[in-house]
Formats: structure tokens, C-alpha cells, sequence
């Protein structure tokens, strides 16, 4: 009995932590929606791409 106690805490659902069933759509009418999917990811590939540059430009002049 003890054993089942046990399993049934390590295994019961956490409050808090997104579920299959009740995931929504993104709304990108929603300004944080927009800024998280749409806008931090372009920032970090822009960053990325001049890192990228600057980083292939100074072993060129090496």
C-alpha cells in the first residue's frame, strides 16, 4: 500500500505546467505573443548573423 502512495505522489499532474488539452493557439494580435514568437527571434538571428560576420571577417584578416 505504501508503494502505491508512493507512485500515485510521483506521478500525479503539477499545477502550473501546460497540458496537451488545453493548449491555445498563438495570438499574434496579443503584444507579448508577438514580441516572444515573432520579434526576440529575429532579434537573436540578426545578433547571430553579425556575430557570425564579425567572427568570419577577423580570420579573414588573420
Amino acid at each position: 500500500m505504501m508503494q502505491f502512495d508512493l507512485l500515485f505522489i510521483l506521478f500525479q499532474a503539477q499545477e502550473g505546467i501546460p497540458k496537451p488539452g488545453n493548449n491555445e493557439p498563438i495570438d499574434l494580435r496579443s503584444r507579448e505573443d508577438l514580441i516572444i514568437y515573432i520579434i526576440l527571434p529575429l532579434v537573436f538571428l540578426i545578433l547571430y548573423l553579425i556575430w557570425r560576420f564579425k567572427k568570419r571577417r577577423k580570420s579573414d584578416g588573420d
